[in-house]
């Protein structure tokens, strides 16, 4: 009788654990946006002109920023110029482009980003870390060889380097 209870109890905690284990890998469920999504992808500008090189930022995956809106008092215009050619960087996955807007001390660490499908919707309030501003930007990801998108946020981390020019230090 003992070794029966036994038994059982050692199947309830193991099950249990299975369960616990199980759902502790699941990701977060998050609402699906609203905002429509970018349908098609737009050809470079074939222009110098300074109006072209605006329609191409507009019309590249960063599209569905309003960078117009964007009023934080943590993000200058330097720093947003940079977020933005980050952001197009990763939606058109030019990786030379991607490394330039980037800090040289990141390497190849996030090239990954590139791999997947990102279309970026909008700017979340910035975050003051110590010497670090913390953007974060909302978007719908879909992963490479997966068919649904998810909501996403990738928070772009900048710091001032010794020129006090801001850059991009790390992405997360």
């Amino acid at each position: 009788m003992i070794i029966h209870k036994m038994k059982c109890m050692l199947a309830m905690l193991t099950f249990t654990v299975s369960l616990l284990s199980a759902c502790g890998n699941e990701p977060l469920v998050s609402q699906p946006s609203s905002m429509p999504k970018a349908t098609s992808e737009t050809a470079p500008a074939t222009s110098d002109n300074s109006n072209d090189a605006t329609k191409q930022s507009k019309a590249s995956s960063s599209d569905e920023i309003n960078w117009d809106k964007v009023n934080d008092p943590l993000i200058d215009d330097p720093m947003s110029n940079k977020l933005k050619k980050a952001i197009d960087a990763i939606v058109s996955k030019d990786i030379e482009q991607f490394h330039q807007s980037i800090d040289t001390g990141m390497g190849t660490a996030h090239d990954y980003l590139l791999d997947n499908t990102m279309t970026f919707t909008h700017i979340d309030t910035a975050l003051k870390e110590g010497k670090r501003v913390l953007v974060p930007v909302h978007g719908q990801l879909t992963v490479a060889g997966d068919t649904a998108e998810k909501e996403a946020v990738y928070t772009f981390y900048f710091e001032k380097d010794p020129q006090d020019q801001w850059k991009i230090i790390m992405i997360d």
